[in-house]
């Protein structure tokens, strides 16, 4: 157990914001009842393993497993937040991120057709989507899908600001839908995210052969300003 009364150096950073919800459940007179969005689910599930809150613990585990196939991607997007790379989480949590990925690439284009679970995608760091991309077994109609979806993530990622002393300040500033915010927070328990070699690495997902003459002819168009000349 940590010492000290300062929650904000106990809890991650991306955890900060549903410590409320964690504080909601511990008052509640009806706990059973406690309900949680996909959205906060892992980060409680994290808070409640940190401090050790067993029935909140239980309670998130439920609430995960219940709606696990059609929210894992989201799933996914907290873990990201919050884990650090090299360090161990233990091993309910790697049951679900290895779980997540798993069914992620099950149902990648189904999940695509939801705007939620597609924008969760997005903000996923690149390594995380690379694993999920270069899946022999990834679920898409045709290869036009993922080129679709490197192109989106990389111009989301490409419209963040660089990282500056005021860049990671609760404060800055984010674009009018907040998705640009919601990028930066994702990824900053994983540096490597804003690394330029992780990022282009996408494109080698794409399976150039399968696309489409249409699809093809709108990656040459676009080649000078999204993609390295090959």
């Amino acid at each position: 157990p940590a010492t000290g009364s300062d929650l904000t150096e106990v809890l991650p950073l991306s955890c900060h914001g549903a410590f409320e919800d964690a504080l909601d459940f511990m008052y509640s007179e009806n706990q059973a009842g406690f309900e949680a969005p996909a959205s906060k689910a892992l980060l409680l599930l994290k808070i409640a393993d940190i401090l050790g809150i067993g029935g909140l613990f239980d309670a998130m585990g439920r609430r995960i497993e219940a709606a696990f196939s059609d929210t894992a991607p989201l799933l996914l997007e907290q873990y990201c937040r919050f884990h650090i790379p090299g360090t161990d989480d233990g091993a309910a949590l790697r049951q679900i991120r290895e779980g997540a990925v798993e069914l992620v690439v099950q149902k990648f284009q189904p999940f695509l057709t939801n705007a939620e679970m597609k924008t969760a995608l997005l903000r996923l760091p690149a390594r995380v989507l690379t694993e999920i991309l270069d899946n022999d077994d990834l679920l898409v109609a045709s290869e036009d899908a993922i080129f679709d979806f490197v192109l989106a993530r990389l111009q989301l990622a490409d419209s963040l600001p660089e990282p500056g002393p005021s860049s990671s300040g609760e404060g800055s500033s984010s674009g009018s839908d907040g998705s640009d915010k919601l990028l930066k927070e994702a990824s900053e328990a994983d540096q490597e995210i804003s690394d330029p070699d992780d990022e282009e690495a996408l494109w080698d997902c794409v399976r150039w052969a399968h696309l489409s003459s249409s699809k093809f002819a709108q990656a040459l168009a676009l080649g000078r300003t999204v993609l390295n000349p090959e």
